[in-house]
Order: C-alpha cells, then sequence, then structure tokens
C-alpha cells in the first residue's frame, strides 16, 4: 500500500501527513488480577477524592 502527502496537483497536503513509530522490540508485561483492577480503579478514585470536599476534610490530618 502506498500511502502518499500529495495532491493530484502535486501539491504537498499537510492533513495527509502520517506519522510512522516503529520500535525494535515489544515488551509484554503480566499483571496480577489485583493490579489490573488497581490500574483500573485509580481514574474513578480519583475522580472522587480529587475535591475541594475532601481536601477541607483531610485538612487537619
Amino acid at each position: 500500500m502506498t500511502v502518499t502527502a500529495f495532491d493530484r496537483q502535486n501539491n504537498f497536503d499537510l492533513s495527509q501527513m502520517l506519522r510512522i513509530v516503529a520500535f525494535p522490540y515489544i515488551q509484554v508485561m503480566l499483571y496480577s488480577e489485583a493490579y489490573q483492577t488497581m490500574l483500573a480503579s485509580e481514574s474513578i478514585l480519583r475522580k472522587e477524592w480529587d475535591t475541594p470536599e475532601e481536601d477541607a476534610a483531610w485538612a487537619n490530618l
């Protein structure tokens, strides 16, 4: 397959540019189920805990 960033009038079209990133290796990482659960819940907990109300509640500690 050929991908080109030029239109039919040989004008360079920046909207058609592609970036290809190649890595010489693949790293496979196996995580325990508990660790996977922790990673999945981290963003949810951050939304609940990173609030001004939580900061005020823990300010005296």
